[in-house]
């Protein structure tokens, strides 16, 4: 196999595991989560250049990787040093914090913990503004849909696994984690209303 088809291979894999990959952020969260961070890499501490720099240093990191199940909500992602990024590749967070420990002591690693923990407990609130936020916005869907399509049960709800869910007359429809992504379609009522008139067609 050539490099160019390995390559190929593993963004085919990657873009699966995105599908696969519930939650979902919005601009202003990441701004927060820089803001929060004080413009400093969540490991190390290391500055990081400007959001409006035309070469940034750093990437967005997923803590716990998308290949081990890892999310894209707020409370999952923070700004790294490019370097770090690539260091922590798919590793857990708990794994490069022993690879940083054995690099810089223990001593460093308690205090970066620590500032970390603060981060966490700042980004959780991002998180839940961001999942209340996708709750209203089913709660508005259902609402509509139940008023277009009247005498016809209608539940739209998200598992505990990040699936989305549309049930009509007890007939579920489920959709990948990483739907919720997809603005065109998940913030685009009339698409849903065809799924539902379908089911409704076929009862």
């Amino acid at each position: 196999m050539s490099e160019q088809e390995r390559n190929k291979e593993r963004s085919e894999h990657r873009q699966f595991l995105m599908t696969m990959s519930g939650g979902v952020y919005e601009g202003e969260d990441l701004e927060e989560i820089f803001r929060i961070q004080e413009g400093k890499c969540y490991f190390t501490g290391t500055p990081l250049s400007p959001p409006s720099h035309d070469k940034k240093n750093y990437s967005l990191d997923h803590l716990r990787p998308v290949c081990r199940r890892g999310s894209c909500w707020p409370e999952n992602l923070a700004y790294v040093l490019k370097e770090v990024n690539q260091e922590k590749h798919d590793r857990s967070k708990a794994v490069y914090w022993n690879i940083l420990e054995k690099r810089h002591g223990t001593d460093w690693v308690n205090e970066r913990k620590s500032i970390a923990k603060e981060i966490d407990k700042k980004r959780k609130l991002i998180d839940k503004r961001r999942k209340l936020t996708v709750d209203m916005l089913l709660n508005l869907f259902q609402g509509h849909l139940a008023d277009k399509y009247p005498g016809n049960e209608i539940d739209f709800s998200l598992t505990k696994d990040d699936f989305l869910q549309l049930t009509v007359n007890d007939v579920g429809v489920y959709f990948d984690p990483g739907f919720i992504r997809k603005k065109r379609k998940f913030k685009d009522a009339s698409y849903f209303e065809g799924i539902v008139q379908g089911i409704i067609g076929r009862g």
